[in-house]
């Protein structure tokens, strides 16, 4: 291997020869290259400047072309949110509307609900008032019922009586009493 140069062992005329060398050559390397450029625009010249007509006319007509293309993406990136504006409000009205819809059909079935509730407790008071007045018409008739049964009791009881009470007087007017029978048996001894 081989030893790194250290800047403070080298040579100080070796630079400056080196230096020196590398100047003619760039000079050199800078005349040559505009020499190269004279030859090559003698030669190509009227091409280079055909070739660059072309590229400006392509690049302008690219521009333009560029600038049609941007300008139909709006256009139609406009007319694509135009369109999707419109069916949201669309769908929007849509969804108003049956909401709407619902909502009044709703209300009818509550109203309808509500009606036939109204209609149940009405007929459910009338059965229930028309049943209060037929056990009101019962127990009126049962109690005349029970009058009757104790009235025709009543008579019964008052015409037994009385036949019993006939019946006993009759069994007193045939009946001897003792103090007679003894008048008689004593009445009979003397």
């Amino acid at each position: 291997m081989s030893e790194p140069i250290e800047p403070s062992k080298t040579n100080t005329p070796q630079l400056a020869a080196s230096s020196a060398a590398s100047e003619h050559a760039t000079g050199f390397a800078t005349e040559s290259g505009q020499s190269v450029d004279k030859i090559r625009d003698i030669i190509f010249g009227g091409q280079m400047r055909e070739y660059e007509a072309r590229f400006a006319a392509v690049e302008n007509r690219l521009n333009k072309e560029s600038t049609r293309l941007r300008q139909d993406m709006a256009d139609r990136m406009d007319a694509l949110e135009n369109l999707v504006l419109r069916e949201f409000e669309t769908l929007s009205n849509k969804l108003q509307t049956e909401k709407k819809e619902r909502n009044e059909s709703l209300l009818t079935v509550e109203s309808l609900l509500k009606k036939a509730d109204d209609l149940l407790n009405q007929r459910l008071g009338d059965l229930e008032n028309k049943t209060l007045d037929e056990i009101r018409k019962l127990r009126t008739q049962e109690y005349e019922d029970i009058k009757n049964v104790r009235s025709h009791l009543q008579d019964l009881r008052e015409e037994l009586n009385t036949q019993i009470d006939r019946e006993i007087d009759a069994l007193r007017k045939s009946k001897v009493d003792k103090a007679g029978i003894a008048a008689l048996f004593a009445g009979g001894n003397s």
